[in-house]
Order: structure tokens, then C-alpha cells, then sequence
């Protein structure tokens, strides 16, 4: 006994069932509409105060296009770069940034490797140790970090601006993760054709782990690039600042320079934007390979 569908039901169940997707696509348009207005307009309004004139930022309802384009302009990002020695800290970041984060993608995926690949005595004790230092804030280590850099002689120096961070845990629990699924077939080929452990290291895993080392660069970079605490306690004199440490300048005790304020964040987040969105591509392949939630 077959049972007839009438048409006139068929046409109304796939009416109900478009008009359900068409509702539930547009309410998803509309959520992330309203998250990405409110993750990006600060940045939208970090970006208009930039243009505007000394004076005018402080108005209700704050404006994001100008009424009056003659008071709008570039003017704050030339007495930015000429007269607060700019060019300067940004070259201390950049250095300070970019030493920070190719130490972490060398030592972090080493240490990675020999925790994913190699046997010895004490391995998961001694991982576990390492992980375990991530529950321990680093306001508490930061004063003992501090007497050591100053015995050592490394106050006010681009060694205590970076050797204390040249590797981390995170990073070294991030690539053990990815260089476990990479297959062990690939490492004793390479052995049997004569490549010693190091040479197995840099041919076989480095290549394979683009994606995971993407994600770390991008981690270690951003937050070595916003850090201000510790700089601002190693770096004593003005020409060691960082572009963070630096910006703390515009705010007065008593006024603060807004427009200088706000061109100086705007000009700080261009690397970082630049990094991500050329390394989004590995960067989210990393996060999904290596299990890793950001």
C-alpha cells in the first residue's frame, strides 16, 4: 500500500522549511553584524579621533565622520612621528618583538620535538613541570625575574627586554601537540638515510610544522608587542622604550593628549593587523590541527 503525497502539501513543507533557513541565516547575519560592530568600533573611533583636530575629540555624541573636513586631517600623525621620537620606539619594538618571537619558534619547537618524539627518563614528569609553571601568574615571578636581570647586569639592556621570554610553556605544549600527529614513518626514513636527530629536526619536522609555528609567531608576537610591565621596569632610559611604554607619554597627571593618544595606538596596531591577516590562512589551520582553543 503506497501512500500519495498530495503536491499542494509537498510545495507548502518546502516553503515552511525555506522560509526556516532563510530566518535562521538572517538572524546569524544579523548576530555576527552586531558582534563585529562591536568589536571593530573601537577601532573605528581609535581611528577617527586620529583625524581630528586637538580640541575636538571631547564632543557628545562622539563623531566617527567629520561634519567639518577642513578640522579633519593627517596633521596628528606628522607631530606624532617628528616630535615624540616615534621612529625610535618603534624600531625598540619591532627589535625587541621580533627577537622574542623567533627564539620562541626555535626553542619552543625543539623542546616540542624532544617531548612529542624522543624517549628518556623523567619525559612527562618534566613536561608536566613545565606545564604546571602556566597556573602561576606573572605578577608573582616578575620581582624575582627583575633581581636576577639586575645581578646579571641587564637592566636598561635588549637581553633583559628579551632573553627572559625566549621560550614558553605554552609554546612548548603547543608544538609537542602538533609534531605528535605528524608520523614517526617520516623521522626513522630520514634517519635510515643518514640524517643524524638535529638534521631530522630542521628537514622533516620545521617543513611540516608551518602551521603550528604560524600560530605560535602570531601568539608570541602580539603578546610580546603589547607587553607594557616589563619593559617599562627594564627599560630606564627613554631610549630603550618600547612603542607600549612609550605611548603611556600622552597621558599627562593632569591632561592628556587624545589625538596623540589615539594616532599612536592607530600606528601601533598596523603590524599586528599586517601579521595576522597575512598569517590568517596558517593561523587557523594551527588552531584546528593542534587542538589548541584560542
Amino acid at each position: 500500500m503506497s501512500l500519495k503525497t498530495n503536491p499542494t502539501d509537498r510545495i507548502q513543507r518546502v516553503k515552511q522549511r525555506f522560509d526556516n533557513e532563510t530566518i535562521g541565516r538572517t538572524v546569524h547575519i544579523l548576530a555576527l553584524a552586531v558582534v563585529a560592530t562591536i568589536m571593530i568600533g573601537p577601532f573605528l573611533y581609535m581611528f577617527a579621533v586620529s583625524l581630528m583636530k586637538p580640541g575636538t575629540v571631547q564632543q557628545l555624541p562622539p563623531k566617527f565622520i567629520p561634519s567639518n573636513p577642513v578640522k579633519w586631517g593627517l596633521h596628528n600623525y606628522e607631530r606624532v612621528l617628528t616630535n615624540f621620537n616615534f621612529t625610535r620606539f618603534l624600531l625598540n619594538s619591532l627589535l625587541v618583538t621580533s627577537i622574542v618571537t623567533v627564539f620562541n619558534l626555535f626553542f619552543d619547537t625543539l623542546a616540542g620535538y624532544v617531548f612529542a618524539k624522543l624517549e628518556f627518563p623523567g619525559r612527562k614528569v618534566l613536561f608536566m613541570t613545565i606545564l604546571a609553571t602556566l597556573m602561576i601568574p606573572s605578577q608573582i615571578t616578575i620581582v624575582p625575574l627583575y633581581i636576577l636581570m639586575d645581578a646579571l647586569g641587564f637592566i636598561n639592556t635588549y637581553i633583559g627586554l628579551t632573553v627572559p621570554f625566549a621560550a614558553s610553556a605554552f609554546g612548548i605544549f603547543l608544538m609537542k601537540q602538533f609534531i605528535e600527529t605528524i608520523p614517526s614513518d617520516l623521522e626513522r626514513a630520514a634517519m635510515v638515510d643518514g640524517c643524524s636527530r638535529f638534521e631530522v629536526f630542521y628537514k622533516v619536522i620545521v617543513p611540516l610544522s608551518k602551521p603550528a609555528m604560524a600560530t605560535l609567531g602570531i601568539f608570541t608576537f602580539i603578546g610580546t608587542w603589547n607587553s607594557f610591565l616589563w619593559p617599562l621596569l627594564i627599560a630606564q632610559d627613554q631610549s630603550m622604550y618600547t612603542l607600549e611604554v612609550a605611548l603611556a607619554q600622552f597621558q599627562g597627571r593632569f591632561e592628556q593628549d587624545l589625538t596623540a593618544l589615539m594616532t599612536g595606538m592607530t600606528l601601533t596596531s598596523i603590524p599586528v593587523i599586517i601579521l595576522f591577516v597575512s598569517l590568517q590562512k596558517y593561523y587557523v589551520q594551527g588552531i584546528k590541527l593542534s587542538g589548541i582553543k584560542a
